[in-house]
């Protein structure tokens, strides 16, 4: 074996080793437990679908994740963000008994019931207000609350109907 045999036997050995240990490491990081992904909610719809759905612009949205297991979506009519006009939470635990709460009851306490809707996940209710709509749609474990605003003085059931019915399907 000449010298010159000898580097290149050498350097190509120096090569596999460090692309062995590279290798190696990278198995192990990848090993590494993860932080679990914060929920999101705006991933559900884009704004244009909402603004399809509710019949109203939609030009920005903000997502926020509220603990581990939460998140909720604002869709605003203005580029600031200061109007908002639908908002969609979900809750991906705990569903069952925050819809009973919501919708069983709170309303029951109240002495104000909060009408089922048939055709929206394994049970929903609204919310019908002078304030607004909201609708609560529970799937398995978890629960999506939708709502939108008021249009000119008064809520707009017909456009939360149609948002929720949105936001069911991909929920």
């Amino acid at each position: 074996m000449t010298i010159s045999s000898k580097f290149l036997f050498a350097g190509t050995t120096i090569a596999c080793v460090s692309a062995m240990l590279v290798s190696a490491c990278a198995v192990a990081q990848s090993s590494k437990p993860t932080a679990k992904a914060k929920p999101t909610a705006c991933h559900l719809l884009t704004n244009a679908e909402v603004s399809s759905t509710i019949g109203r612009p939609v030009l920005k949205s903000t997502d926020m994740s509220i603990g581990s297991d939460m998140a909720n979506c604002t869709y605003y009519s203005d580029a600031a963000g200061v109007i908002p006009v639908a908002s969609v939470q979900i809750n991906l635990r705990g569903g069952a008994s925050f819809y009973k709460a919501a919708c069983e009851a709170e309303p029951k306490a109240s002495g104000k019931p909060r009408p089922a809707l048939s055709g929206l996940g394994d049970q929903a209710c609204v919310d019908n207000t002078p304030a607004g709509s909201g609708i609560f749609i529970r799937k398995g474990d978890k629960l999506a609350t939708v709502s939108t605003g008021v249009v000119v003085g008064k809520a707009n059931y017909d456009q939360t109907l149609a948002f929720a019915k949105a936001v069911a399907a991909k929920f």
